[in-house]
């Protein structure tokens, strides 16, 4: 996946930042999934790689599927695994 480049990071207030997923839940970066179904491509980018500020909102960073080309993708925040596999907010 590539990043591309935009202005969306000024058009999203109050939106979790990078900081915000980073420091205080622990989140070490994103998870990017590629929708187009002859693809389903899959990439994790750690924060420091991204080259955005701590300020941009986690949601407004706009990517693209290295492997076809697509924009059409969906992204999550990474977060830490427990032991077991079960995410921190699960019972």
């Amino acid at each position: 996946m590539s990043q591309l480049n935009n202005n969306a990071e000024h058009d999203a207030p109050n939106l979790p930042t990078i900081a915000f997923l980073r420091d205080r839940n622990g989140c070490p970066g994103l998870r990017v999934f590629c929708n187009n179904h002859h693809c389903l491509h899959r990439a994790d980018f750690l924060w420091e790689k991204l080259g955005k500020p701590d300020t941009t909102p986690a949601i407004a960073i706009c990517f693209r599927c290295s492997k076809c080309g697509g924009r059409d993708v969906d992204i999550m925040p990474d977060w830490p695994r427990v032991p077991g596999g079960a995410h921190p907010w699960c019972c």
